[in-house]
């Protein structure tokens, strides 16, 4: 069971606040933008950041503050100052947006680092993300993924940032 009350996603109109299958994201994204590109971003050749661009850009009322997939959470915080974005070294509440240099987390060893949406933290301490990359397949190339704790463990930022959703 998620910590916080799944969306109302039973509509065309897919809701996305609140924790919920990474999959309901996922949609969402791929419903407004097929081809994979959104926000000057694509999964075939921006990979992992295309997701998060594509989440605070248009659903969050946040800048989004570039960077490679390990530089995410720290530019988009010094990006938004003064709105009290907090970094944890694990997630508290969702939405959130990862930045990770930990191989558990999709990561591929490279200075590049990884990003990611979590979109559910469950009482086991795994947590659900929706995560998009060049080379991961699959459709539009982006992925869900169930990580557990020890994947994020060293080496992971987290920032949530369910209070500016628009």
């Amino acid at each position: 069971m998620a910590t916080a009350m799944a969306g109302d996603s039973s509509s065309d109109d897919i809701s996305i606040s609140g924790s919920q299958d990474p999959k309901t994201y996922q949609d969402k994204f791929l419903s407004e933008h097929p081809d994979g590109c959104a926000v000057g971003y694509c999964t075939s050749s921006n990979g992992c950041t295309t997701i998060p661009a594509w989440f605070i850009t248009e659903h969050t009322s946040l800048k989004y503050g570039h960077g490679n997939g390990n530089q995410v959470v720290d530019q988009l915080v010094a990006a938004n100052p003064g709105k009290n974005l907090v970094v944890t070294n694990k997630p508290t509440k969702v939405p959130a947006i990862f930045s990770t240099n930990a191989t558990g987390m999709n990561a591929t060893g490279t200075t590049y680092g990884h990003t990611g949406l979590v979109t559910a933290i469950n009482e086991d301490g795994t947590i659900q993300t929706l995560e998009a990359g060049a080379g991961m397949g699959g459709k539009m190339h982006t992925q869900t993924f169930t990580h557990k704790a020890s994947d994020y463990a060293t080496a992971t930022e987290f920032v949530y940032i369910g209070d500016y959703l628009k």
